[in-house]
Protein backbone atom coordinates (compact mmCIF):
# COMPACT_ATOMS: atom_id res chain seq x y z
CA UNK A 1 0.00 0.00 0.00
CA UNK A 2 2.98 2.30 0.54
CA UNK A 3 3.76 2.35 -3.21
CA UNK A 4 0.20 3.44 -4.06
CA UNK A 5 0.34 6.23 -1.48
CA UNK A 6 3.71 7.38 -2.77
CA UNK A 7 2.47 7.34 -6.38
CA UNK A 8 -0.63 9.31 -5.44
CA UNK A 9 1.40 11.97 -3.64
CA UNK A 10 3.90 12.30 -6.51
CA UNK A 11 1.09 12.58 -9.07
CA UNK A 12 -0.57 15.26 -6.94
CA UNK A 13 2.63 17.32 -6.79
CA UNK A 14 3.22 16.92 -10.55
CA UNK A 15 -0.40 17.83 -11.26
CA UNK A 16 -0.02 21.04 -9.27
CA UNK A 17 3.17 22.05 -11.10
CA UNK A 18 1.66 21.33 -14.51
CA UNK A 19 -1.62 23.05 -13.59
CA UNK A 20 0.35 26.25 -12.96
CA UNK A 21 1.37 26.05 -16.64
CA UNK A 22 -2.30 25.84 -17.66
CA UNK A 23 -2.56 22.10 -18.40
CA UNK A 24 -4.66 19.41 -16.78
CA UNK A 25 -3.06 16.00 -16.22
CA UNK A 26 -4.34 12.55 -15.40
CA UNK A 27 -2.81 9.12 -14.98
CA UNK A 28 -3.09 7.30 -18.28
CA UNK A 29 -5.35 4.56 -16.91
CA UNK A 30 -7.68 7.11 -15.26
CA UNK A 31 -7.92 9.56 -18.16
CA UNK A 32 -11.46 9.68 -19.52
CA UNK A 33 -10.86 12.54 -21.99
CA UNK A 34 -7.37 12.61 -23.55
CA UNK A 35 -8.28 15.78 -25.48
CA UNK A 36 -8.66 17.76 -22.25
CA UNK A 37 -6.14 15.99 -20.00
CA UNK A 38 -2.48 15.24 -20.68
CA UNK A 39 -1.65 11.60 -19.94
CA UNK A 40 0.94 10.88 -17.26
CA UNK A 41 2.63 7.48 -17.48
CA UNK A 42 4.74 6.59 -14.43
CA UNK A 43 7.97 4.79 -15.32
CA UNK A 44 10.83 3.35 -13.31
CA UNK A 45 14.40 4.19 -14.26
CA UNK A 46 15.57 1.19 -12.25
CA UNK A 47 13.29 -1.60 -13.47
CA UNK A 48 11.90 -0.12 -16.68
CA UNK A 49 8.38 -0.72 -15.46
CA UNK A 50 5.95 1.57 -17.23
CA UNK A 51 7.82 1.66 -20.56
CA UNK A 52 5.41 -0.88 -22.14
CA UNK A 53 2.51 1.27 -20.90
CA UNK A 54 4.09 4.35 -22.49
CA UNK A 55 4.60 2.56 -25.82
CA UNK A 56 1.05 1.19 -25.75
CA UNK A 57 -0.35 4.67 -25.12
CA UNK A 58 1.71 6.16 -27.96
CA UNK A 59 0.50 3.50 -30.40
CA UNK A 60 -3.12 3.80 -29.24
CA UNK A 61 -3.23 7.59 -29.52
CA UNK A 62 -1.43 7.56 -32.87
CA UNK A 63 -3.79 4.98 -34.34
CA UNK A 64 -6.80 6.83 -32.95
CA UNK A 65 -5.99 10.40 -33.98
CA UNK A 66 -3.58 10.02 -36.89
CA UNK A 67 -4.95 6.90 -38.57
CA UNK A 68 -5.34 8.46 -42.02
CA UNK A 69 -1.78 9.84 -41.96
CA UNK A 70 -0.04 6.57 -41.02
CA UNK A 71 1.72 4.59 -43.73
CA UNK A 72 3.52 1.29 -43.97
CA UNK A 73 7.22 1.16 -44.84
CA UNK A 74 9.14 -2.06 -45.28
CA UNK A 75 12.33 -0.76 -43.67
CA UNK A 76 13.16 0.96 -40.40
CA UNK A 77 15.93 3.27 -39.36
CA UNK A 78 17.15 3.97 -35.86
CA UNK A 79 19.96 5.65 -33.99
CA UNK A 80 21.82 3.78 -31.24
CA UNK A 81 22.19 6.13 -28.28
CA UNK A 82 23.91 3.88 -25.78
CA UNK A 83 25.27 0.34 -25.42
CA UNK A 84 26.42 -0.80 -21.99
CA UNK A 85 27.14 -3.99 -20.10
CA UNK A 86 25.02 -4.85 -17.09
CA UNK A 87 25.93 -7.01 -14.14
CA UNK A 88 24.16 -10.00 -15.75
CA UNK A 89 26.64 -9.93 -18.68
CA UNK A 90 23.97 -8.88 -21.16
CA UNK A 91 23.92 -5.79 -23.32
CA UNK A 92 21.48 -2.97 -22.85
CA UNK A 93 20.81 -0.80 -25.88
CA UNK A 94 18.93 2.45 -26.09
CA UNK A 95 17.46 3.27 -29.51
CA UNK A 96 15.43 6.00 -31.14
CA UNK A 97 13.30 4.82 -34.04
Amino acid sequence: MHANTLLSSVVLVISCFVCIQGLNVSLCWQNTDPRKFVNVVPTSAVTGEGIPDLLQLMVKLTQTWMNERLMYVDYTECTVLEVRHTHTHTHTRTHIY
